[in-house]
Formats: C-alpha cells, sequence, structure tokens
C-alpha cells in the first residue's frame, strides 16, 4: 500500500497483532476507536438499501470528503453494483490532473481513490471554482450524464472545499443541477441549514472522521505538482495545424485580453479575437495548461510551447490525442519541471 505524502488512510486491524513497515517519509500511528465513522456506516446502508441512484459529497478543506467517497464505492462494489465516480475538486483531485473534472466508472474495492484514473475528462483551466463555478458544475453534470449512460448506478460527486464567500451557493447551485437522492455533508450545523435553504435539496449531515488532516498551502501546491508530472511522464512534444481548428480562452484570459480588464466574462463574445492578448501581452501562451477538445470531451491536457496564428500551426507537449478539434487555454502556467509559475 502506497500512502502519498499528505494524506492518510485509516485502517482497522482484523487480529491483535499487526505487524507493518513504514518507510521513507511515512509513519503509522495508533488511534482509539474504529476508522470508519459509525454515521458513515449507517448512512451509506440505508442509502444502499434505498437504491440512491445520485449522490453528492460536500465539506470543508480536509474535511474528509475523499474518505467518505472511498468508503461509500467500496461498499456499492462490494454489492455488484457499477460505481459511476465524479471527481469536482480542479483544485485538489484524486482521479485525474489539476484543472479538470474526470469520472471514472468503478468495479473493483481500493484503499484510496488516488490510484485511479479518469477515464472521461473535462478540462476547466482553473484551479479554483470562484473563478469559474458555473463552467465547473456545467462540467461536473457533463461527466455524470456521461456515466449514467453507460450504465453507472449509483454515481457519486464529490466536490471541491470551497464553502465560504460564495462557497455555498456554488454547491447549492450544482445540487440544483443534479437534483440527487441527497446530499452527504460534513459541515457544520449551521452550514447545512443554509445549505438546505439554497438547494432545497435532502441534506445529510455525517460526521468528521478522527483521522482527517489539514495539508498546509505547499503540500496542497506539491500535490498538484506531482499530479502535473504523473500525467505527462509520456508526453511529446508536437507541431499540429491550425486549419479548421478552433482556439477558446478561459474566463480569467478573456478577461485579461478584454479592452475592460474588470469586464465581466459573461460581457464577452466567446470568440474574442487573439489579437488583443498578443498585443498587451506577448509569448502571453507559453507555458499554459490547455485542453485538446472534440467539442464535447477533452482528449488530453497539454501545455502551450508556442501559437503562431500567422503561420497556422501551435507546439504542444501532450499525451496523443487523435481527432482534436479545439484548443481551450487554461490559466495555469507550468515551467519544464511542471512547477506553478504566476500568469
Amino acid at each position: 500500500m502506497v500512502v502519498r505524502r499528505g494524506r492518510r488512510v485509516p485502517l482497522t486491524p482484523l487480529s491483535s497483532d499487526v505487524g507493518y513497515e513504514a518507510r521513507g517519509s511515512g509513519d503509522i500511528a495508533v488511534a482509539e476507536g474504529g476508522a470508519i465513522p459509525s454515521s458513515w456506516v449507517k448512512t451509506v446502508g440505508d442509502a444502499l438499501r434505498e437504491g440512491w441512484s445520485r449522490v453528492v459529497v460536500v465539506g470543508d478543506v480536509d474535511s474528509g470528503k475523499s474518505s467518505l467517497c472511498t468508503y461509500i464505492v467500496n461498499m456499492a462494489v462490494g454489492r455488484g453494483l457499477r460505481v459511476g465516480f465524479v471527481d469536482g475538486d480542479v483544485g485538489q483531485p484524486d482521479t485525474g490532473p489539476p484543472t479538470t473534472v474526470t469520472g471514472a466508472m468503478l468495479r473493483e474495492q481500493s484503499h484510496s481513490l488516488g490510484v485511479i484514473k479518469g477515464a472521461t475528462m473535462r478540462f476547466v483551466g482553473l484551479l479554483s471554482p470562484s473563478l469559474c463555478g458555473e463552467d465547473v458544475n456545467t462540467a461536473v453534470q457533463s461527466v455524470a450524464e456521461e456515466l449514467e449512460g453507460q450504465g453507472a448506478s449509483p454515481t457519486l460527486v464529490n466536490t471541491d472545499g470551497w464553502i465560504r464567500d460564495g462557497g455555498l451557493g456554488h454547491k447549492a447551485s450544482l445540487v440544483r443541477r443534479l437534483r440527487p437522492d441527497a446530499v452527504l455533508s460534513l459541515l457544520a450545523e449551521d452550514e447545512n441549514e443554509e445549505l438546505v435553504s439554497l438547494a432545497e435539496a435532502r441534506v445529510l449531515s455525517v460526521e468528521r472522521p478522527e483521522h482527517a488532516r489539514t495539508r498546509s498551502h505547499e503540500e496542497r501546491r506539491e500535490n498538484r505538482e506531482r499530479k502535473y508530472r504523473e500525467y505527462f511522464r509520456d508526453a511529446t512534444r508536437t507541431r499540429s495545424s491550425l486549419e479548421g481548428r478552433e482556439l477558446v480562452l478561459s474566463p480569467l484570459l478573456r478577461r485579461l485580453a478584454a479592452s475592460e480588464p474588470r469586464a465581466s466574462p459573461a460581457t464577452l463574445p466567446p470568440g474574442l479575437d487573439l489579437g488583443a492578448l498578443e498585443a498587451r501581452y506577448p509569448g502571453w501562451e507559453r507555458g499554459l495548461l490547455a485542453g485538446l477538445e472534440d467539442g464535447v470531451r477533452t482528449l488530453s491536457l497539454a501545455i502551450v510551447l508556442r501559437l503562431d496564428r500567422a503561420r497556422g500551426f501551435v507546439d504542444l507537449f501532450s499525451n496523443p490525442a487523435p481527432g482534436w478539434r479545439r484548443v481551450a487555454f487554461g490559466a495555469v502556467r507550468l515551467d519544464d519541471q511542471f512547477r506553478e509559475l504566476p500568469l
């Protein structure tokens, strides 16, 4: 079992004698009580008996959302169900690279969702839903519907930890879109009451696990950069023609390109001419993460090396993505070591 840096995996021994070996920076601590909170056991048991088809998990940053989702998946798969898992956390995802919403059909149990690779992906292009909330929610809904079209039941949606300063409204908007059988919440009581009022949904409170660990900003950044390195491990440099292909800017880049930088993205035309951006910010595209899309799905992520519209080509560092028809430029820049740089 490999436990990633900054993560904890709770284990319940089945006997009084347990042997273990911790390597590297890993450590093991013995804690009183079970690894699974009693409220999880009851609520998930009720969900399986009642045959819920859609479930959304919400909670603050590092509150145990991924652990709860892992437990739900394992219990459902153990009953022979085909679980559709949607990872809606664009900043700290489990099953895909940062800046994306990913989905996977799960048929096997696992100690961690982090070992699962998303089978379908939507590129959002930013690390915080506070800058692209509706884009995130649209992507989550699209992935959920795709998995259900493939026979997933139940569909489990994990969300990001943005709660304050508009975050609950964002979650309520997602819940209204998805109309799940229930929302499983790791939030405080007053936050649950607000979510119920905003979303008009069935919200069931479950306890935060004692083993939940708060990660520092540095640990979270390191986790994202590890995810980039893993994703681009087998990538190569390619030059592609722009003929018949569309170039799309993220909302943040469209604001930068606007004559009024603080203008709302909603007031800008989707096909904004890139000339303004090129004139203001020469070399703006170099190192940016981008999505190579077929019009619905993201086929692969890419790092943009050079864009030459006059000569009609773009140089990319990417995994194979046959059939892509659109480049969606994000607002995350990486250096050649996959470290995040200021935009």
